[in-house]
C-alpha cells in the first residue's frame, strides 16, 4: 500500500563561490558554447552560468578552481568549444553562524 512508498529527497547544492569569465574566440562558436553550457548545466547542478551586468561577459560558477578547470576542459574535449577563461573571482560572504548578544556598560 501507500505506507511502503519510498520518498526521494533532493540534494541541496550550496551556491558557487568560484567564478571566472568565459568567452569564445569567434562569434561563430557562440551557438556551440550555448549548447555545451546547456548540456553541462543539466548534468551538474552545482554549476552556474550568469551574465555580468556591467560587462555583459558570461561567468561560469562552480565549487572550486579544479571544478571550473574540469568543466572548461570538457567543453574543449567533448564539445569542441575553445573557451578563453578570464580571471578567477572568489565571492565570499561573511555572516554570523549563531545568534550573538553582547552588552556594553557605559559610565
Amino acid at each position: 500500500g501507500d505506507k511502503h512508498k519510498a520518498k526521494l529527497v533532493g540534494l541541496a547544492v550550496p551556491p558557487p563561490v568560484f567564478f571566472c569569465g568565459i568567452e569564445v574566440e569567434s562569434a561563430a562558436d557562440e551557438k556551440q558554447l550555448q549548447f555545451a553550457l546547456e548540456c553541462l548545466l543539466r548534468e551538474d547542478p552545482s554549476l552556474v552560468v550568469r551574465e555580468d551586468e556591467e560587462t555583459g561577459v558570461l561567468q561560469l560558477g562552480g565549487m572550486g578552481e579544479l571544478h571550473l578547470e574540469v568543466v572548461l576542459e570538457r567543453m574543449r574535449r567533448q564539445f569542441s568549444v575553445d573557451v578563453v577563461k578570464g580571471r578567477l573571482q572568489i565571492t565570499y560572504r561573511e555572516g554570523l553562524s549563531a545568534p550573538h548578544a553582547e552588552s556594553v556598560a557605559h559610565d
